[in-house]
């Protein structure tokens, strides 16, 4: 073990041995971090980019129309967001517009799972085929 690591050895001990609650806390902390990046950097299966295209219908659909032509959000047609670069769109969806409807979804969607939302909604077929599959639908 290197002089840096056991120092560090030591120095944990030293901590948890004055102050219990203190070694608890930062085990628990290390244990989030470690369940968040594990979960925020998996691959995403077939079955969770389905659901995820099913919440961007549903969820999302409330706000932006049903066939993502735009509602009470704007449209989130391929025509109105290929310009925009992926970066905002990412965090425009993890954060939120303050002022407005649109919520963050950070808590509950990881940023693969919204990496993936963003290269969908700037897939041009991608949002024709939910139009087209929602217009099939309309009496």
């Amino acid at each position: 073990m290197s002089k840096s690591n056991l120092r560090k050895v030591e120095i944990s001990k030293a901590i948890g041995s004055k102050c219990p609650v203190f070694g608890t806390v930062l085990v628990t902390l290390f244990l989030i971090v470690l369940i968040a990046h594990s979960t925020s950097t998996r691959a995403l299966t077939g079955d969770r980019k389905n659901e995820l295209v099913y919440l961007l219908k549903q969820d999302c659909g409330s706000c932006h129309g049903m066939q993502l032509k735009g509602g009470l959000g704007p449209s989130l047609m391929w025509k109105n967001l290929h310009k925009k670069g992926k970066p905002y769109l990412k965090e425009v969806i993890a954060k939120g517009i303050n002022g407005t409807a649109m919520p963050p979804w950070e808590n509950i969607l990881g940023r693969e799972e919204i990496t993936f939302l963003v290269d969908y909604l700037q897939t041009k077929e991608s949002t024709a085929s939910i139009a087209t599959e929602i217009e099939q639908y309309d009496p």
